[in-house]
């Protein structure tokens, strides 16, 4: 499959001006990845651990101090108008939309920047707003006088107005209520799916990253942790799934060699989720007054949080 954002051993420092002088920082540090046509990259780390700035470099809006960036095999940096045409950046915590505008007015003069056509550039706009549930008569109103969810949502429109291939996303649903996230994790999966466009998508709530992502990128300082799917992720945790029950029976000598806890009556097992079944039949032979027996897994935030640890 076709690669469309490819990093190779990119680094980028910052100068800290301090009291007695000053220190480099280290935003990224030789981080390779690549993501494929129709490929959502999850890309994680807790604050200060060098996402934006990574997002900002694939945009060419930064450029790295060593390495290579290549978006469709050219140079972002170069910032061509044909690469414009193809890429889109979506933050969160700005906005592009103008307060004193309406949604559509604002789609409407950028679609103008993009040689859109008044009329595709409408349609698109009412084919995309109804995907994202934003009423023709939210589209009308002053943005100002929009709620949150209803401004991201027009955020979203404009930002996906001229069709793009390459999409960067930095916290898309940042403060928004559980219906309008969903609205939008949809939206952004359906979008490529459909139109094979790759995505780089950062965000603080791990149900983004898990819903939408292909492939996860864990950094921390800069420097990558983990590469690949949620799956191989999660089984870098061997004991990745729980096995809670009741027993009356002491089973203590049953349970030798397991990863367990017990309160008066109640076993917890951790293990590994490929021994779930085999470790169930033997607590049924073992106990037979066993109740409330119930199996979970370990949610992929605490998965993060432990590699994060160094667990």
């Amino acid at each position: 499959m076709e690669e469309k954002i490819v990093f190779q051993s990119v680094s980028k420092s910052f100068k800290i001006k301090q009291k007695n002088g000053c220190s480099i920082l280290k935003a990224v540090d030789n981080l390779s990845f690549s993501i494929s046509s129709g490929e959502i990259l999850g890309l994680i780390g807790l604050n200060g651990s060098g996402k934006t700035t990574t997002i900002k470099m694939a945009c060419g809006v930064m450029k790295p101090d060593s390495g290579t960036i290549l978006i469709e095999n050219k140079n972002p940096f170069k910032r061509s108008m044909e690469y414009r045409k193809k890429v889109s950046l979506i933050m969160g915590q700005k906005s592009r939309l103008n307060p004193d505008l309406s949604i559509l007015d604002s789609i409407m003069m950028y679609s103008s920047f993009y040689s859109i056509p008044p009329k595709t550039a409408r349609n698109r706009t009412m084919e995309f707003s109804a995907m994202v549930d934003l009423s023709e008569n939210d589209l009308n109103k002053q943005v100002r006088k929009l709620s949150l969810g209803q401004r991201m949502k027009g955020e979203l429109t404009l930002a996906f107005i001229h069709n793009p291939e390459i999409v960067f996303l930095d916290e898309p649903t940042l403060g928004l209520d559980f219906l309008t996230q969903r609205k939008i994790r949809d939206f952004i999966k359906d979008y490529c799916r459909e139109t094979g466009a790759s995505m780089i998508l950062t965000s603080h709530y791990i149900n983004d990253i898990e819903t939408l992502s292909d492939r996860i990128l864990l950094i921390d300082k800069g420097r990558k942790l983990f590469y690949g799917t949620t799956d191989q992720l999660k089984n870098l945790v061997p004991d990745n799934s729980t096995i809670s029950f009741d027993c009356e029976t002491d089973i203590n000598s049953h349970l030798e060699g397991f990863n367990y806890s017990v309160n008066e009556n109640s076993y917890i097992l951790k293990i590994n989720s490929n021994n779930v079944e085999s470790t169930i039949q033997s607590i049924l032979k073992n106990c037979r007054n066993i109740g409330n027996l119930s199996v979970n897994k370990i949610g992929l935030e605490e998965v993060i949080e432990t590699v994060f640890k160094g667990e």
